[in-house]
């Protein structure tokens, strides 16, 4: 007589390769018969980087333009779960690094991206010579350690009056 299957969880009976998909078995625990469904391989993820150039505007600020390098193949990539630019006067940092846990930095997050991958911070300057330590972050979690990584940019050093261009 015909019965309702009910299927075990099943069993990887073919691993999924870098370039393959894998197979698991499910087998009917009523009637033992079987039914397979293909395990999606998955290439290996790279750590994503991000990049910031800077430029000036005509009303008086400094335009942090931040891009995540090779946007258009973010599958490649670990997931991004946050990103941003940082900045904190120079003359407050001395030299140390900019990082997220830089204290007296402002942190600016974004919830998006532009089209093209980009996103953008207008920075009024307190004046045209006050130095900046300016950088670009993003934050990504790898799934092989499950660690929690902040990639930034190179950080910049400059004033509104030292941007060339």
């Amino acid at each position: 007589a015909a019965t309702d299957h009910n299927w075990n969880a099943g069993v990887i009976t073919r691993e999924p390769t870098a370039s393959a998909d894998g197979i698991k078995t499910f087998t009917c625990t009523v009637c033992g018969d079987t039914r397979t469904e293909a395990v999606k391989y998955q290439a290996e993820l790279k750590a994503p980087t991000v990049s910031m150039t800077l430029r000036t505007s005509s009303t008086g600020k400094i335009v942090m333009t931040a891009q995540v390098d090779d946007y258009e193949n973010l599958d490649d990539y670990y997931e991004i779960t946050s990103h941003g630019v940082l900045y904190i006067q120079a003359s407050r940092i001395g030299s140390r690094t900019l990082t997220v846990n830089t204290s007296g930095r402002t942190r600016v997050t974004f919830t998006g991206y532009n089209d093209d991958g980009t996103f953008i911070y207008n920075l009024k300057p307190s004046s045209k010579s006050t130095v900046y330590a300016m950088r670009a972050f993003i934050t990504y979690k790898n799934t092989k350690t499950g660690a929690t990584v902040t990639a930034y940019s190179d950080m910049f050093r400059t004033s509104y009056n030292g941007i060339k261009g």
